[in-house]
């Protein structure tokens, strides 16, 4: 063992610049770990039954459209609503509402 700081003591030889170990000790083994979580290989996985295509395109356009729509009716009942209410105060500041 050498050292390069006599007061830090002696650094063993796996420390020293230049050594590798046989194995990386730092990084687990991937199978072994699998085999812990029990994951499944993609290869023998049973694939799950997805939306079709044509499924997957109405839920993108379908959907938002539909929100938007409603959205869209909303906003034009809250601008009659709106209009009927500033027509009332505009009657009522002129004197000629009921």
């Amino acid at each position: 063992m050498t050292s390069v700081d006599p007061d830090a003591g002696p650094v063993p030889e796996d420390n020293l610049p230049g050594h590798h170990p046989d194995h990386d000790q730092d990084r687990p083994d991937l199978d072994a770990v699998a085999a812990k979580l029990g994951t499944v290989p993609p290869g023998d996985r049973e694939e799950a039954a997805g939306p079709s295509a044509a499924e997957r395109v109405e839920a993108l356009l379908v959907t938002p459209i539909s929100i938007g729509s409603g959205l869209v009716l909303g906003a034009a009942a809250v601008g009659r609503a709106v209009a009927r209410s500033a027509g009332r105060q505009a009657f009522r500041r002129l004197g000629l509402s009921r």
